[in-house]
């Protein structure tokens, strides 16, 4: 069975519990990780080049300046300003309500076939590589009520 360990440059090392890792494990800064495991007759042995950085732990910056316009009755267009991260800025989640609307690489989404008269809240985060997540951006539009008014009797 092979476990998980880590080691600083002085050899002093930490290890990991459980079987498995997953993407977003967290170690101390300054170590690298190596496989350590027992084969048969507890002889141990190790993968000296298995160098792995930590995970990028920092998550990027709120989208800034988001709007919503009207493009028609029943259409809106949206837009914001891109995020900050220290590695990069790799995707952009889109939520109408609780509905996810698209995942984008782009500052802007659009949007159609809303009701009219009806009030939507839409949210923005961005992601990086790591998947960290920025704070939510989020915009309320209320769609115009296109009701004929009537007939006006001008007697």
């Amino acid at each position: 069975m092979a476990h998980l360990k880590l080691f600083n440059d002085l050899a002093q090392s930490v290890n990991l519990l459980g079987d498995f890792i997953d993407d977003f494990l967290i170690w101390p800064a300054g170590y690298h990780l190596c496989l350590v495991g027992a084969e048969n007759h507890g002889h141990r042995f190790a993968y000296k080049n298995a160098i792995v950085q930590p995970p990028d732990a920092t998550p990027p910056s709120m989208p800034q300046n988001l709007l919503v316009r009207l493009t028609s009755p029943t259409s809106i267009a949206l837009t914001w300003s891109p995020s900050d991260d220290n590695v990069g800025t790799a995707a952009y989640v889109v939520y109408r309500g609780q509905t996810l609307m698209t995942k984008t690489t782009l500052t802007g989404f659009a949007d159609s076939g809303l009701a009219e008269a009806a009030t939507y809240v839409y949210s923005v985060f961005a992601i990086d590589a790591s998947f960290n997540r920025s704070p939510i951006a989020s915009v309320f539009i209320t769609m115009p009520d296109m009701t004929p008014l009537g007939d006006v009797n001008n007697d």
